[in-house]
């Protein structure tokens, strides 16, 4: 039955954990993400490029504002995937998690799913992916999928959860941007995702970085990338 199979996901996370067993971990993160993947429509905006404008951040009317009923009683879910992030030395793993928690980022069920159960003390999923923006990683996709993790999350910008998060989050954005050997790929997603905090988030006092230096650089990198440009 499905219970049985997130009972046996579950403790598969669990024994990985506990054992710091990378293969176990990469399989089981996956699993839960494929399964997730399933639940909604609005998770294919997870494939799509992550340059998203105004439109694109609109929820599709259709999409269901509750998390499914398979999912509702599953806030393991959530807190072991913030449990990996945080302790994991496995890039790759940490990567998968990020997916899953983008995946849920990009549709309305998903939102209303981590916000009923992001741990509001313990480490708690906005500032973790602060702290793995700040610091350095190996694999550059991990950072590229919180930036295309906060540009998901822009509905939810309004919510106490995500709002006080935001400002700090665009200093790390900023830094990145520029951060001479910050890879471009991650320029780019860096810049998608204070586009939209700038945009959903406009009020001056949340700006804690010089709107000109953003503008200034933001000339230069279209300046470096104008051949890429058809």
């Amino acid at each position: 039955s499905t219970a049985d199979i997130w009972h046996c996901l579950e403790g598969l996370f669990q024994l990985a954990l506990l054992n710091r067993n990378n293969t176990v971990q990469r399989h089981v993160v996956s699993a839960v993400g494929t399964i997730i993947s399933f639940f909604g429509d609005g998770n294919t905006n997870t494939q799509q490029d992550h340059r998203m404008d105004t439109a694109t951040l609109e929820d599709q009317e259709n999409e269901p504002n509750e998390p499914p009923p398979r999912l509702q009683n599953q806030s393991w879910v959530l807190r072991s995937l913030i449990e990996v992030i945080h302790t994991t030395d496995d890039a790759d793993s940490r990567r998968r998690c990020l997916r899953t928690v983008r995946c849920l980022s990009s549709s309305p069920w998903g939102r209303t799913y981590l916000s009923q159960n992001n741990p509001s003390e313990e480490k708690p999923l906005l500032p973790l992916l602060l702290q793995v923006l700040r610091r350095p990683e190996r694999d550059v996709n991990v950072h590229i999928q919180i930036c295309q993790t906060i540009i998901a999350l822009a509905p939810s910008f309004a919510e106490q959860w995500v709002q006080s998060w935001i400002p700090h989050m665009e200093v790390a954005l900023m830094q990145k941007v520029e951060d001479p050997t910050t890879e471009k790929g991650l320029v780019l997603s860096a810049l998608s995702a204070l586009n939209v905090c700038i945009g959903v988030h406009p009020h001056e006092e949340s700006l804690r970085w010089d709107a000109t230096e953003f503008y200034r650089q933001l000339s230069h990198i279209l300046g470096m990338f104008k051949d890429d440009v058809d």
